[in-house]
């Protein structure tokens, strides 16, 4: 949850799974899985785990980007999920960053990422601030490209709208140039 904090106070905000994506992490995650973003798939969660819930969060498309998390705990497999997740992230067109937390001992595990390309980050909080740049980043690229639009009541209301109504595109065309 501090990862999700840091975003969300950062401005972030996050993606809802599709009822398509939690009905097939129903069978793939144990029944006390969080059920909502985040995606929690328990401390016990092994490698072959995070491959099954990474695909499944990889195809849903009410997402953007992804990061994946991992705490180790005595049963956990940094260097083994950190393959998998190299093989997954060959199958996405979605960034993926990774925070594995662990100092020393996730160390091999990180190179790995990092040399397959796969942001890595120690600490969830960094994590999730750099997840929220990308975020950011991608918004700005994508706003001189978006048309901005005025409200249909304001549309309804001014004479000038009335005019653009009638016109044809063509002669908007025309307009438009001076």
């Amino acid at each position: 949850m501090i990862a999700t904090d840091a975003y969300i106070e950062g401005g972030g905000t996050l993606a809802e799974l599709s009822a398509e994506a939690v009905a097939h992490l129903n069978q793939v995650l144990p029944p006390h899985w969080s059920h909502h973003n985040p995606v929690d798939i328990l401390g016990d969660g092994d490698a072959e785990r995070y491959t099954r819930a990474l695909t499944v969060i990889a195809d849903d498309p009410g997402n953007d980007a992804i990061l994946v998390i991992l705490t180790p705990q005595a049963m956990s497999q940094p260097t083994e999920t950190a393959e998998q997740l190299i093989a997954c992230a060959c199958h996405t067109t979605k960034p993926i960053l990774a925070s594995w937390m662990g100092g020393e001992t996730v160390g091999t595990a990180m190179q790995s990422l990092n040399h397959a390309g796969i942001p890595t980050f120690g600490y969830l909080d960094t994590a999730a601030h750099i997840f929220k740049y990308l975020w950011r980043y991608s918004s700005n690229v994508r706003a001189p490209y978006e048309t901005q639009c005025c409200p249909v009541p304001l549309m309804r209301r001014t004479p000038i709208a009335n005019e653009w109504r009638r016109c044809s595109p063509k002669s908007v065309r025309a307009i438009a140039r001076f």
